[in-house]
């Protein structure tokens, strides 16, 4: 039996590898995305740039993000400004897509 849900939402732990001096250190994110649509992703990708439709795509799909702390290790709550915040970093930006792809079709997004 497949039931057909109105609202698809689904979390995954997205694994990050930030740059350090001479490397790289793995963090991670909990983040909860929200399905979009066929129809609804083509429309938002219509209107986002070229070079920023990843971004512009995600800023919909995203519902929350967490495990997120400053450089003090305090908590940072879950907002629009934090969530464009990790968007504008193309080593965070790049695993959230693949995450998100990965969850909806089944394997890793192709480069």
């Amino acid at each position: 039996m497949f039931k057909i849900a109105e609202k698809i939402e689904f979390s995954r732990r997205v694994p990050v590898r930030v740059p350090t001096d001479g490397g790289f250190e793995e963090q991670s994110l909990e983040v909860r995305f929200r399905y979009i649509e066929e129809q609804e992703r083509k429309r938002i990708l219509e209107k986002e740039e070229e070079r920023n439709a990843g971004a512009g795509f995600l800023r919909h799909a995203i519902v929350h993000i967490g495990d997120v702390v400053d450089e003090d290790g305090k908590e940072l709550p879950y907002n629009d400004r934090l969530r464009d915040r990790l968007l504008d970093l193309p080593f965070v930006l790049g695993p959230l897509m693949e995450a998100y792809v990965e969850a909806v079709v089944g394997e890793r997004a192709k480069n």
